[in-house]
């Protein structure tokens, strides 16, 4: 009997489910799976049933994680980013190979070398955004060079999002991830790059641009900067592009809503005395009359009005379906911005439930110029929809490429060694057609 590869999964978040459904299927396979909460260990023994179960924090106890990932052939992160050094550092000292569906940073790529000269394979990016964004980008940009073009433009844009029917909240959208961080990236600085000019965008929602309907979907679309990283032009071989733009789909007048937030205060992050926990209670009305300077007892038209004056038209009606002029009692968390989160979180209505959908949409578009003067664009379109009540559409193409990716490994098919990304043929092409296989399909238009 031969056997099995032991396969340790660090991590049973929201993107795990497919991932070990993958992984039970492999009959050659032992999965252990180790998260700090006993919720993500019980869904993944209903995905992976017969895996071994560890309840670890791994940051409070390296020291077991370090022993984990001693005891297994292969190591799987699906932790956050600010965990992965360590794991990477482990599995190096441990000779380990690693897949990890984390961005690689500069100080994990520095480590190619040592990788090499260790003969593992630390298989980085390996996601949704990053992951199938690198293999379908560098598919487009190499089958140009190899007819003798210049890549001139690339541009990519992703989704994660409701499907239409479930988008019914004032902003259409719901977190499938960490809400803060959903929502500080509307904010956080980044820029794009065009005709050679690089240009900063200080707030990235106040910069939106339409994109019109996707799809057969009858919505509209608009799309927004962020995550811009010239680092994608030496990773793809582009580095002659003038042009460089990286964003975020949502429905049409998230921009727009999320701008009116911003202009109420509400994305600040200054400490605020109202809402430190041992302010006194009061509501979200009591909130914007204070801010605007009001007495409590003024009528609801005129705080309507004061408030209106600060917002583009017909956004006070966001304002109000928010309940942010409400008799709700507000859940004091510090600052404004934390407290929107938590009370933006805490709605039903942007949560999903077990009749919603998700869907990950993302649009890649690769120019080239040639010899004669003329260029051509490639585009590429890939759609995932989630499942209602079970796997999500992020958790689709995050498991099923980590999966993919473990199982290369596992097999021998990967003769390249160190720190990689799904960037070259020998990846990206075998990738990609297991990929489809399990319905995360591009489409080029």
């Amino acid at each position: 009997m031969s056997t099995k590869k032991r396969v340790l999964v660090l991590g049973a978040g929201r993107v795990t489910g497919p991932l070990f459904d993958d992984l039970r299927k492999e009959k050659s396979v032992q999965v252990t799976v180790v998260n700090r909460g006993m919720p993500g260990l019980e869904r993944a023994g209903k995905h992976c049933p017969g895996a071994r179960l560890e309840c670890v924090d791994v940051e409070k106890v390296p020291g077991r994680r370090d022993s984990l990932i001693a005891e297994h052939d292969l190591v799987i992160s699906c932790l956050p980013p600010s965990l992965v050094h360590g794991v990477v550092l482990t599995c190096l000292a441990k000779k380990k190979n690693l897949v990890a569906t984390n961005f690689c940073s500069p100080e994990q790529r520095q480590l190619h070398q040592q990788v090499v000269d260790a003969d593992l394979i630390f298989l980085m990016d390996i996601g949704l955004r990053p992951g199938l964004d690198h293999m379908a980008a560098k598919q487009a940009i190499d089958g140009l060079k190899s007819r003798g073009g210049e890549i001139t433009s690339y541009e990519v844009y992703t989704a994660a999002i409701p499907t239409p029917e479930s988008a019914n909240n004032p902003l259409k959208f719901k977190f499938s991830w960490c809400s803060e961080k959903a929502l500080a990236k509307n904010v956080e600085p980044t820029g794009y790059m065009e005709d050679g000019k690089t240009t900063i965008v200080s707030s990235p929602v106040e910069v939106v641009h339409e994109v019109g309907q996707l799809r057969n979907f009858k919505e509209e679309f608009e799309a927004f900067y962020n995550h811009f990283d010239t680092s994608y032009l030496s990773l793809y071989g582009i580095e002659n592009a003038h042009t460089l733009k990286i964003g975020s789909m949502r429905y049409k007048g998230f921009c727009a809503a999320n701008v009116s937030l911003i202009k109420l205060g509400l994305y600040s992050t200054t400490p605020h005395k109202l809402l430190h926990e041992d302010a006194d209670p009061f509501t979200w009305r009591n909130y914007m009359c204070y801010e605007f300077g009001l007495n409590e007892n003024v009528s609801d038209e005129l705080l309507e009005s004061k408030v209106n004056e600060r917002l583009a038209p017909g956004q006070i009606e966001v304002i109000r379906s928010l309940g942010l002029l409400g008799a709700g009692e507000v859940k004091k968390n510090g600052t404004p911005f934390k407290t929107l989160v938590q009370h933006l979180a805490s709605r039903p209505d942007f949560q999903y439930n077990s009749t919603n959908r998700d869907m990950a949409l993302m649009d890649i578009k690769v120019t080239g110029r040639f010899p004669d003067g003329h260029s051509e664009s490639r585009k590429m379109e890939l759609t995932v929809f989630g499942d209602a009540g079970d796997n999500s559409a992020i958790s689709k193409a995050v498991g099923h490429c980590a999966a993919t990716a473990a199982m290369m490994i596992l097999n021998g098919e990967i003769t390249l060694r160190g720190i990689l990304a799904p960037v070259v043929p020998e990846l990206y092409e075998p990738m990609l057609n297991n990929l489809q296989e399990k319905g995360i399909k591009f489409v080029s238009k």
